[in-house]
């Protein structure tokens, strides 16, 4: 059982960032937990939108985890880090973009979309569309990705019409 934690919320203190745990689904232990993003390092850029990401069981057992606008590969077994890409993020900064949304295809392709907020806002929250921030409506335009998932390199991007809250998903369809 692998948890993603550490996203927005409404806990107090606010959650230092993003993170991976695998759960004993016994007793409920933590076995390992392994942070992606820590909001309170002096390395971290200030500001960046904490929402939350996105966790898959890879084809081949490990993890492909988001957080922000970068795409983590965890060992399944253990939780090391085995692989990072920045993810692009068309008109915003990478600060002001959150992948929420994240599938993969039938082939192994994975597959993500971002939603943004507006640039020079700097508050966490929900849903893009209700963080209170000054022309959040005018926020850029959400992007979609393709990464292949053995070479950990993106394959293709698009910018979407405008600023999409819902998640991409897979399914077969016909057969295809």
């Amino acid at each position: 059982l692998y948890v993603l934690g550490g996203g927005w919320g409404s806990a107090v203190p606010k959650p230092s960032g993003q993170y991976v745990a695998k759960i004993n689904p016994g007793d409920l232990t933590q076995l390992w937990r392994t942070e992606l993003t820590n909001l309170n390092a002096t390395t971290s850029p200030t500001g960046v939108w904490n929402y939350i990401g996105g966790l898959n069981v890879l084809a081949d057992g490990n993890l492909g985890a988001v957080a922000n606008s970068n795409l983590y590969k965890l060992n399944g077994t253990t939780g090391a880090v085995e692989g990072a890409i920045a993810l692009p993020t068309g008109k915003s900064l990478p600060s002001n973009t959150n992948y929420n949304g994240f599938a993969a295809w039938p082939d192994g392709t994975l597959v993500m979309k971002s939603m943004n907020r507006a640039p020079g806002c700097s508050l966490d929250g929900g849903l893009p569309f209700s963080i209170p921030c000054p022309g959040q409506s005018d926020s850029p335009n959400s992007v979609m990705v393709a990464v292949d998932p053995k070479s950990w390199k993106v394959l293709d991007w698009i910018e979407l019409e405008q600023n999409a809250a819902s998640r991409p998903v897979a399914e077969n369809y016909n057969g295809k």
